[in-house]
């Protein structure tokens, strides 16, 4: 990625994440336009960032919103809907690599700040906070460093 064109993508994909964290860390939901732009950023990413195959990106759909749908259907409330949307599409423009990249460091991430929550006595066991932050850092570090990480 090292003409401007795939610059300005990955750029734009970082600016919607960072829109995405701020909206669910005030408003507890993440609004469908970020779900679209970054859909619209995996459609152009496809000439401005060639070399990875359309198969992974639909894999990277697929494999990690999968398992949180999956997950939430069993147990509900595990995830939110705009948490498994922002994972579909973030999947896609990733590909399936870094997608699963970007959701360990969301799961490890999130653990960590419950735990910090926990320690402080801030919430209980049940308490619920917003997973969209922690999605949005790892779907920005799996950008970043993904393809080393699952290389």
């Amino acid at each position: 990625m090292t003409d401007w064109k795939g610059i300005l993508t990955a750029a734009a994909f970082l600016a919607v994440l960072a829109a995405a964290s701020f909206w669910d860390i005030t408003k507890r939901e993440i609004p469908d336009g970020c779900h679209a732009a970054i859909l619209a950023l995996a459609a152009v990413s496809l000439y401005t960032m060639p070399g990875m195959a359309v198969s992974s990106r639909l894999a990277g759909a697929v494999c990690v919103s999968g398992c949180m749908l999956l997950i939430t259907l069993v147990f509900p409330g595990a995830f939110g809907g705009g948490d498994i949307k922002l994972t579909a599409a973030g999947g896609l423009f990733l590909g399936w690599r870094a997608a699963l990249v970007s959701m360990v460091i969301a799961v490890f991430s999130a653990g960590c700040y419950a735990g910090y929550l926990l320690v402080v006595k801030r919430a209980g066991r049940s308490a619920q906070f917003a997973f969209g932050p922690f999605l949005c850092l790892g779907m920005a570090l799996g950008l970043l460093f993904g393809a080393q990480c699952a290389a």
